[in-house]
């Protein structure tokens, strides 16, 4: 679905709603922005992933360096992406990094990271948009999206990353730091799911996901 915004800055670009459905019964807002006077040209795209608990918004300086911009709201996060997804255990309301924990299947972070490389699709079916030129670009969780999207998706020309989060994963849950707090509370609770996991984290650890990464890295 795609639905064009009334915005202050139509003079300088455009910008529209996209939802899209991914591979559960959610669905994704994105914003997409496009400099506004182009005329048949395809642009090149930046597929630009928030931090933790932030939500999409315009990126007036990816903007200003003529180019289109995607950036999509995480599920459950500040904004207005709701998660869809049937999670077995775990906190479904508040603590994302519990729900499904001892499942690698059906873990919050498969669902996001699949979100991110859906993205990607959607991105190369932008009228606007020259699918040879899109680059991924993330700080914080967001440098973790860039990475997965970029690794997964096969259509990333680069991947950019400021501090990318989600390293470390088992070392995290056991300090819990950050949002790995649920996941620590959670296996406080029920110590006897450690094992099983501690091998669900190892799937979505970035330790274990930049060796898929084909493309150059900045």
């Amino acid at each position: 679905k795609r639905e064009k915004l009334n915005t202050p800055y139509e003079k300088t670009f455009l910008t529209y709603k996209i939802s899209y459905s991914t591979h559960d019964r959610t669905v994704v807002d994105a914003l997409f922005t496009v400099p506004a006077g182009r005329k048949n040209e395809k642009l090149p795209c930046v597929a630009y992933f928030h931090g933790g608990g932030a939500c999409k918004r315009i990126y007036h300086d990816v903007m200003s360096t003529g180019v289109c911009c995607f950036a999509i709201d995480v599920r459950s996060q500040g904004g207005t992406t709701v998660d869809k997804a049937e999670y077995e255990i775990g906190d479904t309301k508040g603590s994302l990094m519990s729900r499904d924990l001892i499942n690698k299947d059906g873990f919050y972070m498969k669902n996001i990271y699949l979100d991110a490389v859906r993205a990607m699709d959607v991105i190369a079916m932008m009228p606007e948009v020259d699918a040879s030129r899109i680059v991924t670009f993330g700080q914080s969780q967001g440098g973790a999206l860039s990475i997965v999207a970029s690794a997964f998706s096969g259509l990333s020309k680069k991947c950019y990353v400021s501090e990318p989060s989600y390293s470390c994963l088992h070392r995290r849950t056991e300090l819990g730091t950050g949002v790995f707090s649920a996941a620590n509370d959670f296996l406080r609770r029920y110590p006897e799911y450690t094992d099983a996991a501690f091998d669900t984290l190892t799937y979505f650890d970035i330790n274990n996901i930049v060796s898929f990464l084909k493309v150059p890295t900045d």
